[in-house]
């Protein structure tokens, strides 16, 4: 997707919703997303995107499209899972040999690693915003973040449970219901 597609796709999921947006940006913006667009009677414009029709009226004689307009085009796009550029994706962090590893699974090839947690997250932070980029300049779409992450728990626990991996410096030890983790020495670990 171009970057003026992106402001298109901005200005369509603003909190307030403007009647300041052109007819053919938006019209651009679909077709960006791979919509077939056809010609109908009376000003209407029928586009087929995510195996639906759905059927506008082209603004005239003003440029700009009326708010009702373009809060249906926000649905829609909503509905198929096109957001702003403010995405989440999950994260997977995993404790690797000396260093921590981190991917992002709506993301193929999207990795960073890092000394620490806090560290990892950062750089993965940034090579999402990198990863994105590069698919706007290619002018790829860009997936929505759709996986989720929960954590299962199995079996019963006991208080004083120790988990943890025979070569590793951490241990995590079941206190009140909760998982707490520390280095093997005893001090906390953040």
């Amino acid at each position: 997707m171009r970057r003026a597609h992106q402001k298109t796709i901005e200005a369509v999921f603003a909190h307030s919703t403007s009647a300041n947006i052109a007819w053919k940006d938006i019209g651009a913006l679909l077709v960006g997303l791979g919509a077939e667009v056809s010609e109908r009677e009376a000003s209407r414009v029928a586009i087929f995107l995510f195996n639906e029709v759905r059927v506008f009226h082209r603004p005239h004689p003003s440029p700009k499209t009326d708010k009702g307009a373009v809060v249906s085009v926000k649905k829609w796009l909503e509905q198929h899972g096109v957001k702003s550029k403010d995405m989440r994706y999950a994260t997977v962090i995993e404790k690797a040999e000396g260093n921590f590893s981190a991917y992002v699974p709506d993301l193929p090839g999207c990795v960073a690693t890092g000394a620490t947690v806090e560290e990892v997250e950062m750089e993965i932070r940034e090579a999402i915003t990198f990863h994105v980029e590069g698919l706007h300049e290619d002018g790829l779409l860009v997936p929505p973040g759709a996986s989720q992450v929960e954590y299962v728990e199995v079996g019963d626990r006991s208080p004083g449970d120790v988990f943890g991996y025979p070569d590793d410096d951490l241990k995590a030890v079941y206190v009140k219901g909760k998982w707490q983790f520390s280095h093997k020495d005893g001090k906390p670990y953040e």
